[in-house]
């Protein structure tokens, strides 16, 4: 990793549910092909971290994306997110797009809200068997 890379931040967070997408995946390639409409969600702060293990078997996955603008139609669909299978595109601010899951390991992702802040958090931690992957067109 260059030190480009460690310090660029995710500047956009996309996602799609795998039964619409076309994906062209590869296991232990560190490149993934996604087709389909990606919907953007807004963001206040957003995180991701991935790490592999000690046997380097698995990848420990972290993830989690407070949002604080919402309105209805962005509460039901946060709410038609939580626990389905997606793809998340994380855009960086170095022009990299990295996917996390796949069509074999998609992420399932958690909600929880609090009523004094008025926010919402989607997140997931995981463990796959593959690192996220670097978005390659078709």
């Amino acid at each position: 990793m260059t030190l480009n890379n460690k310090i660029a931040n995710i500047y956009s967070l996309q996602y799609m549910y795998i039964h619409s997408c076309e994906i062209s995946n590869i296991p232990g390639n560190d490149k993934i092909s996604v087709t389909g409409e990606w919907k953007q969600l807004k963001f206040a702060s957003i995180e991701y971290t991935e790490k592999q293990d000690g046997q380097g078997e698995e990848w420990e996955q972290n993830f989690s994306a407070i949002i604080t603008e919402f309105d209805n139609k962005t509460e039901n669909e946060l709410n038609s997110i939580k626990n389905n299978a997606v793809l998340l595109r994380l855009d960086y601010t170095n022009n990299i797009s990295k996917i996390v899951g796949s069509d074999e390991f998609p992420v399932i992702l958690s909600l929880s809200s609090t009523s004094t802040s008025h926010t919402y958090t989607l997140s997931f931690k995981r463990n796959s068997p593959e690192a996220a992957k670097f978005l390659q067109s078709f």
